[in-house]
């Protein structure tokens, strides 16, 4: 739950030397910056979970419905990333973003 990521955040030792694996990034991200359950924490939540990305050793992002933001988000934490589309039957299915 993205809501508790301050207290995970907390008890993680030695972020840079973990890979993150992130499914429904765009969720994620959806869920930070528009939730009303996490009014009141908000301006936390995001910093630590702009210093999870920022400070992993290897980020994986997954979602089938990727939007700009999510983009911006990297961007924002100078994080160098390539992204691929994987097809299957002629419709999208997955974005994956890897993060160096």
């Amino acid at each position: 739950q993205v809501d508790s990521i301050i207290n995970s955040y907390m008890d993680m030792v030695e972020i840079e030397d973990k890979v993150i694996f992130l499914d429904e990034f765009n969720s994620i991200i959806h869920h930070i910056v528009s939730s009303p359950h996490i009014k009141t924490k908000g301006i936390d939540i995001f910093k630590t979970f702009i210093n999870i990305l920022s400070d992993s050793k290897r980020l994986i992002c997954v979602d089938a419905h990727i939007s700009p933001i999510c983009f911006e988000v990297l961007d924002f934490c100078n994080i160098d990333y390539k992204y691929y589309i994987y097809y299957t039957y002629s419709v999208y299915c997955v974005y994956c973003v890897y993060c160096a």
